[in-house]
């Protein structure tokens, strides 16, 4: 029984760590989609992104992971 709850909170971290990770990473996608499309992002999509964008202005580490990220998916800025 207890092998089973280590498993399920293995699982739970996992899922959690995976779901942060998809956030941070979600930006380039979009941003590619919306600049192919030549289409106006909707403002809703601002405020799902406002964490990141504080970041991004506050963290030279962050402002730097994507700028590298965006040029080698291909954003142009």
């Amino acid at each position: 029984m207890k092998e089973d709850n280590n498993n399920s909170a293995g699982v739970w971290a996992s899922a959690v760590v995976g779901l942060i990770l998809l956030y941070f990473l979600s930006p380039g996608p979009v941003l590619l989609y919306y600049q192919k499309t030549s289409r106006t992002p909707p403002e809703r999509l601002g405020m799902v992104y406002y964490p990141l964008e504080k970041l991004y202005d506050k963290s030279s580490t962050v402002k730097s992971f994507y700028d590298f990220y965006f040029r080698v998916i291909g954003i142009k800025k």
